[in-house]
């Protein structure tokens, strides 16, 4: 067992991932993936109390940033060798006192709006002191809003998201926004319905069919060698989405 060198980027099978949803986690069971639940959170609102996205960030390799609410989690992620540092962070439950972890990690950049939803402390000067590019956008959910495909290629609803990455020579897919679950909102994210589970694997928490542009993601996944796998559910559910920590050996 190994960690992940650059965060939502595995380059062989998950073993494990934290979530906050115990369905999807027994479903991932199926492809041999412990899941890490993650407990709610008393200060976000309850639909995204337990949203991983929300409320840890994986800095690379055994590092990761962690919101202090839950001494079992932190423990848990502990036994697995992770390098567990609590943020200082105090989340609220209004944006954008809520998205301190929500950035997006993509190899060497983070990308987030960090005019107003500023990164966690721990998170910040990580990034500066390796080397991390940060990429501005106005749109504070950047983690649930990105569904990463690989280090050159995205999908997205955000048009902020979009015209920033697409400046850095990335790859982005655009598609419409909704169409994704998330009881008591309107709607869900792109990124909150998936995750990486292998260097060649995407999975989603449930059919892409229901989604409009679900085929032209799949075929987009598909052209740069990333096989999309579904969860049972008839529509997509965004459950603050699949963080992958730790992989296969290559040895």
């Amino acid at each position: 067992m190994r960690f992940l060198v650059n965060p939502n980027l595995p380059d062989g099978k998950v073993l494990t991932a934290a979530l906050g949803n115990a369905a999807i986690a027994e479903d991932l069971r199926r492809f041999g993936i412990q899941g890490v639940l993650v407990p709610p959170c008393p200060q976000l609102p309850a639909p995204v109390a337990s949203h991983a996205d929300m409320l840890l960030h994986h800095l690379g390799g055994p590092s990761l940033v962690l919101n202090g609410h839950s001494s079992e989690l932190c423990a848990q992620l502990r036994e697995l060798g992770m390098q567990v540092r609590i943020g200082s962070a105090h989340l609220t439950q209004k944006y954008p006192g809520d998205a301190a972890y929500n950035y997006c990690r993509l190899k060497n950049r983070l990308i987030g709006n960090f005019k107003r939803a500023k990164p966690e402390q721990l998170i910040a000067e990580y990034c500066v002191r390796h080397g991390i590019q940060w990429i501005h956008t106005n749109q504070g959910y950047a983690r649930c809003s990105t569904c990463v495909v690989d280090e050159t290629s995205v999908v997205t609803s955000d048009e902020g998201i979009a015209a920033v990455l697409e400046q850095e020579g990335i790859e982005v897919l655009r598609i419409r926004p909704g169409f994704v679950r998330l009881p008591g909102y309107d709607t869900g994210f792109i990124g909150g319905c998936c995750g990486k589970i292998g260097q060649d694997l995407l999975y989603f928490t449930g059919k892409l069919s229901s989604h409009p542009d679900g085929e032209t993601i799949r075929a987009f996944a598909e052209q740069r060698g990333v096989h999309v796998v579904e969860g049972a559910a008839s529509a997509l559910l965004d459950i603050g989405g699949i963080l992958p920590l730790t992989q296969r050996s290559s040895q």
